[in-house]
Order: structure tokens, then sequence, then C-alpha cells
């Protein structure tokens, strides 16, 4: 689904992507940051992808953190799951 969906709804958020002050070398670092981070089949709550950004010096605040996680997601590098009232993410790359 993400394959005909994600192009068209990822060029469409190119003007909130401008406003957050986020560009694609930011969203290709956070996705290395993602990769590792979930490696292994590892998994983590949003709050705690939040930290990961805020610890590599990328600030989430202002839906930043969120938008990075969208993004990221489009992309299918992560998926988001719902699992005991908490957003789990983990890898979805296959490397």
């Amino acid at each position: 689904m993400l394959t005909v969906s994600a192009p068209r709804t990822l060029r469409a958020a190119t003007r909130r992507m401008a406003q957050l002050e986020l560009d694609q070398p930011i969203i290709d670092r956070c996705t290395a940051l993602f990769q590792d981070a979930l490696a292994g089949g590892k998994r983590l709550t949003r709050p705690a992808m939040m930290r990961l950004l805020d610890d590599a010096g990328i600030t989430p605040t202002g839906q930043r953190g969120y938008h990075i996680l969208w993004q990221t997601a489009q992309a299918g590098a992560i998926e988001q799951q719902v699992m005991r009232r908490a957003c789990l993410l983990s890898s979805i790359l296959r490397v």
C-alpha cells in the first residue's frame, strides 16, 4: 500500500517539512539512527524515539519529532504498532 500512496503523500508534505526546518539529509540521518536503534528486532516507544532524536542533536520539539517518525514510516523504514496502550516502533527494513 505504501508503494502506491507514499510518494504522493511525501511530496505533499514538502511545505510542512520546510516549516519545521527539516530536509532530506536530516530525514536520512534519522532513518539511519532509527535503523541502528531498532536493529535485531528491538522495539521502542514514541517517547523513547523522541529521546533518541534529542540525544543525537536533532530537536524533536514543535511537532518535528512526530513529523520525522511519520516521514520515516511513510518511506517504509519503520512501522508503527499499537500494543498495550503504547505505540511501539520497529524496523521493517531488510538489511
